[in-house]
């Protein structure tokens, strides 16, 4: 698999402005943060791989916290908007929260069987992992399921979170995306 990015407000045309092989394998996840400008990719059954693209260096996120665990395949990845934390979920509900400032990360185990896809809330402090059927909020400090929500709809495809301005207040919306 291969990683490129466009800078899209190039002149007179975007701009490839990195391009990386990442692996024989195909890319699964991708999550990017502007400061500091990070990209982690997720090759197909292999260890995620993170890269500066300030100064292009590369390096594997979980190499040592993964090195006890023989059948963990990573699906879905999520930085924190101040990329102070990064998650890693997988098959077997286990979801890997990498803080930046210790350079550790701890595992926790959710409800689901398989993570799908990892959202950090705009506040920092929570984390939404879906699953096949089911969406889990939980706080990371301390590390505790706040809510799950199991869809009486049927298979979640996709979820999408935005902020919202109505009458000068806030609000976080979640879009989700389902199959019947």
């Amino acid at each position: 698999g291969f990683v490129s990015v466009l800078d899209l407000e190039a002149e007179p045309h975007p701009k490839e402005i990195f391009y990386r092989h990442v692996g024989k394998a195909s890319i699964t996840a991708l999550a990017i943060s502007d400061e500091p400008a990070v990209l982690i990719a997720v090759p197909a059954g292999r260890i995620p791989v993170e890269f500066s693209l300030d100064t292009q260096k590369q390096c594997l996120c979980l190499k040592r916290d993964l090195a006890h665990e023989q059948n963990w395949d990573c699906y879905a990845v999520a930085l924190s908007a101040d990329a102070q934390h990064t998650a890693f979920g997988g098959n077997g509900g286990t979801v890997y929260l990498k803080d930046f400032l210790h350079g550790h990360a701890r595992a926790f185990r959710t409800g689901l069987e398989l993570i799908r896809q990892l959202v950090f809330l705009p506040d920092k402090s929570r984390l939404i992992a879906v699953g096949p059927k089911s969406i889990e909020f939980w706080s990371i400090r301390p590390t505790q399921l706040c809510y799950r929500w199991d869809s009486p709809h049927g298979r979640i495809l996709s979820i999408r979170n935005f902020e919202i301005e109505r009458e000068d207040t806030w609000s976080y919306q979640l879009f989700i995306a389902l199959e019947e």
